[in-house]
């Protein structure tokens, strides 16, 4: 298959698709939120993983050289609460999780990343991103808690493409007020009135670092500004808009690409653990096939809510069947040249046309799945040879490993 031309993405910064080309020249460093580990992953997270898999897949497929990092969160109350409920340490209940983290990765077929940096290996780190701030009057002390002022450092907006204060929950405000903030809006950098440990020592005393500073300065072990930075759309406000208030602090973007995920809901809700709706992928794992549930995730667009229900991933288990046994058909073809060989190279150009087509097109997976799906309808009543099948055996296998499936 050909090198198609570049693929154009829909950036959260520009909000419009724009043709994806990397910083560096056949290069590209690209960072994915990861799990907060103190419980089980849903299949919220699943989406996410699988759309940047296929991200990270694609451009590897069009010859770039892709560095991706998926970080852990395994510093953080929730994990130490539940650690000593069960009477454990509290980072070893947090690599526990992260254990988990990759076996259920694995089983979904989605591709490790090249690094997986962990919070509680670069608290040094992140001390010395704080006392940089602080030394650059972008921090101060209030209530026992060292705090980023937005306001100083430019404001919110950059991503939220709206009012930052429609999107602030009024607890944030409450605390604000109990706290001393500035700002509603100003956020933690570091927390002095944490008690339960792990804890660390820095300048402003014995305390936890603030989790949007867990992400910049973890996403510098890339280079800044990245290519892409990404994840659910969730993550757009605080977190990503906290994330490159910092880097802007030290003269650079965060990243070049901003890209999110839409979220899948249950019903009219987004499915989240904070909310208590949610479907583990362990749990899915019991009623459907991986490859089922991973044709079902890749069946929207990324940017679309998606809703979940079995029904839904019982219809794209029956979709996926429908494509399946199309390698092992062509692996046995007769002789090397067949009646319909011609036919068959037309199906096979139809097919990397649409895919490179879909893909270039802010990654339309569905529009690339329907594209397999056509070619399988047409290419089954056909007799060819071997020279042909092995044209459309190489075309099946390049879309395969793209898009995760194998059609076997």
């Amino acid at each position: 298959m050909s090198v198609p031309a570049a693929p154009c993405f829909y950036n959260t910064l520009t909000q419009r698709k724009e043709p994806f080309e990397p910083i560096r020249d056949g290069e590209v460093r690209m960072y994915v939120c990861g799990p907060t580990v103190y419980d089980e992953c849903h299949l919220g997270h699943a989406r996410s993983y699988v759309i940047f898999d296929v991200i990270a897949r694609y451009l590897r497929f069009l010859g770039y050289k892709v560095r991706l990092a998926i970080n852990f969160t395994d510093v953080d109350e929730r994990i130490t609460r539940k650690a000593e409920a069960v009477g454990e340490d509290p980072l070893k209940f947090a690599e526990a999780r992260i254990g988990d983290f990759f076996r259920e990765m694995d089983v979904l077929g989605i591709m490790r990343a090249d690094m997986y940096p962990r919070v509680s290996g670069y608290v040094g780190d992140m001390i010395r991103v704080v006392q940089e701030l602080w030394d650059r009057g972008l921090a101060y002390r209030a209530g026992g808690k060292i705090y980023f002022d937005v306001n100083k450092a430019g404001g919110y907006g950059g991503l939220l493409h709206g009012r930052p204060e429609d999107s602030l929950v009024a607890n944030d405000a409450e605390k604000g007020a109990e706290t001393q903030k500035r700002s509603p809006f100003d956020f933690e950098l570091w927390d002095g009135t944490v008690k339960d440990g792990p804890l660390w020592d820095s300048p402003w005393g014995r305390g936890r670092i603030g989790w949007h500073v867990e992400c910049y300065t973890m996403s510098r072990l890339l280079g800044h500004p990245l290519d892409i930075t990404g994840g659910g759309a969730d993550l757009i406000f605080p977190h990503h808009e906290s994330n490159r208030l910092i880097a802007l602090a030290f003269g650079q973007d965060l990243a070049r690409f901003y890209i999110h995920n839409g979220f899948l809901t249950l019903g009219v809700r987004k499915m989240s653990k904070t909310g208590g709706i949610y479907v583990t992928i362990r749990e899915a794992l019991k009623v459907h096939s991986p490859e089922g549930l991973r044709f079902f995730l890749l069946g929207t667009h990324y940017r679309q809510n998606l809703p979940f229900s079995d029904r839904a991933v019982a219809d794209a288990e029956r979709r996926l069947a429908g494509m399946s046994g199309l390698e092992s058909m062509l692996r046995d073809a007769g002789p090397s040249r067949g009646k319909d060989d011609g036919a068959m190279m037309q199906l096979v150009q139809t097919l990397q046309d649409e895919f490179k087509s879909a893909m270039n097109d802010d990654l339309d997976t569905p529009r690339a799945l329907r594209a397999v799906g056509d070619f399988a309808e047409r290419a089954r009543g056909l007799s060819v040879g071997s020279d042909a099948a092995g044209k459309a055996l190489e075309a099946l296998r390049c879309v395969g490993d793209v898009l995760g499936f194998r059609w076997a």
